[in-house]
């Protein structure tokens, strides 16, 4: 029914959060964008208050997890209590729950050989829904293979006397355009007499083709439910990156219209870093971490001798043969503990700029008249994007309704 699908927070809520979200990384935005491999060329240290300076400047690396890290960690996998996380508004649902079984939850059967079904679930009518799966692991998704994969759905449905035929544009990058077209297709031989509607999944799908397939479930009657979990933000794009007409992030005219909602290329990316990772790296005190003291040494050393070059990518080193002051060296390898500190801090972070582009989403939505509501499906140690945005078209797909521009 209906109640399965009320959003977690208002829509009042919601857009005073996404205020609250873009307040906060405007503040910190000079931790969010920098990078932890000029902690030395850049002084990075120096750029926190000098409170922040005295209480993490001389933690090992567990008491680092414990300030900074693990108790939003702990609170994040409460799967037992409902309600809204605080690193996420999310809904709430059994996280053992594999993606077949949620997809059955939403009413869906899919079949082994093409994850396309009719469902028998708990809406009130009952209708046929089909099941259309985009897995893309790529952004760089070839437009023939995006279409052979969509074809080949379309001819194996028999459940209607139509389905959704889905034509998408690619651009030369290879990123999906950011508005499908549906149109009704007949089909012969098929016994039942409603018009198909369908369920629209995207798993982990790659950049802008979470935000291209939002877009298409708004405008498409016949996608009655959509269920997307996105991963790669920093692929999507923006105004200081417009591939497409219509940007990846904002999406929603509210986000939009606040100031500093923008998030650059290095805040976007950190949003998919695994905090569960790292955490782990600091509990076992991993020798790991000495790979960004490590590295953000060499840029001191890079920056030194070439002034104009900032953050090369470094594979093999030629010529290696200039002078290194072992004393300056060793001074920087005995900061290595702030280098860690500094490198949390700008995690903590990253969930809220997740949060944001998620937020944004919904706001989407809702500015379209469609609910939605966010659920931490899968455990994040192993899958750190595990949020499912879940949205359902509960209106009737044969009338005359227009799409939701």
């Amino acid at each position: 029914g209906e109640e399965m699908f009320v959003a977690s927070f208002s829509e009042q809520e919601q857009r005073e959060l996404a205020e609250k979200l873009t307040s906060l990384l405007s503040a910190y935005r000079h931790v969010s964008d920098s990078y932890i491999i000029e902690f030395f060329s850049e002084s990075l240290w120096d750029t926190l208050p000098v409170s922040w300076q005295d209480a993490l400047g001389d933690l090992t690396p567990p008491q680092i997890a414990d300030l900074l890290l693990d108790k939003e960690i702990k609170d994040r996998r409460l799967h037992s209590a409902p309600g809204p996380s605080p690193r996420h508004v999310v809904g709430w649902v059994n996280p053992k729950a594999s993606w077949d079984v949620f997809i059955q939850q939403l009413g869906v059967t899919a079949t082994e050989s093409d994850s396309i079904g009719a469902t028998t679930g708990p809406y009130e009518k009952k209708q046929q829904v089909e099941e259309l799966n985009l897995e893309p692991h790529s952004c760089q998704i070839k437009a023939e293979e995006l279409q052979n994969t969509l074809q080949t759905q379309k001819t194996d449905i028999n459940t209607s006397d139509s389905v959704a035929q889905i034509n998408t544009g690619v651009f030369p990058s290879g990123m999906a355009n950011e508005m499908l077209t549906c149109k009704t297709v007949p089909v012969t031989n098929c016994g039942a007499k409603k018009p198909a509607r369908f369920v629209l999944t995207g798993l982990h799908a790659c950049g802008d083709l979470s935000s291209t397939l939002l877009r298409h479930f708004a405008n498409c009657p016949h996608v009655h439910v959509i269920t997307s979990v996105a991963c790669c933000y920093m692929k999507i794009s923006t105004q200081e990156n417009p591939n497409p007409l219509e940007f990846g992030y904002p999406m929603s005219d509210w986000v939009r219209g606040l100031p500093g909602h923008q998030l650059s290329y290095k805040g976007r990316e950190g949003a998919c870093h695994a905090i569960e990772d790292y955490l782990h790296r600091l509990r076992e005190e991993s020798g790991l971490l000495r790979t960004h003291c490590y590295r953000a040494i060499l840029e001191s050393i890079i920056r030194a001798e070439r002034h104009d070059m900032r953050r090369p990518g470094v594979q093999t080193v030629r010529k290696a043969h200039f002078q290194i002051d072992p004393v300056a060296v060793a001074a920087m390898l005995a900061q290595q503990g702030k280098v860690v500190a500094y490198f949390s801090l700008v995690l903590l972070l990253t969930p809220v700029m997740e949060t944001l582009v998620l937020l944004d989403r919904m706001v989407f939505l809702q500015e379209r008249g469609f609910q939605s509501t966010l659920i931490p499906l899968f455990d994040a140690a192993f899958f750190p994007r595990n949020l499912v945005l879940v949205a359902v078209n509960y209106s009737n797909p044969s009338s005359d309704s227009q799409p939701h521009n």
